[in-house]
């Protein structure tokens, strides 16, 4: 098994984008040498990334009452989503 951080993936000299596959070859090293390189695959693991930060603010519903608040927001869509699904959205007030 081989890990490596996607972020070694999205810098130099890698330069991946997200959405782009990450691809690889592999060579097996024992005692007396070196395999040849396989094949690169054409399928796999894609670059992603953090989601991007919402384009709009939050705002107060006309909805609203005095007993209950409630709040519209802009779902993230695209590559926004930083290439994968978003799973829930938090919102913090104070």
């Amino acid at each position: 098994m081989c890990k490596v951080p996607m972020s070694v993936l999205l810098n130099e000299p890698y330069n991946l984008n997200q959405s782009n596959i990450v691809q690889a070859r592999v060579i097996c090293i024992n005692n007396i040498g070196a395999s040849v390189p396989s094949a690169a695959n054409s399928f796999g693991a894609i670059v992603e990334q953090v989601p991007h930060k919402p384009l709009v603010a939050p705002i107060k519903n006309p909805l609203t009452t005095q007993n209950t608040l409630v709040v519209d927001y802009k779902p993230l869509v695209g590559t926004a989503d930083g290439g994968s699904s978003i799973l829930s959205y938090k919102i913090w007030w104070d």
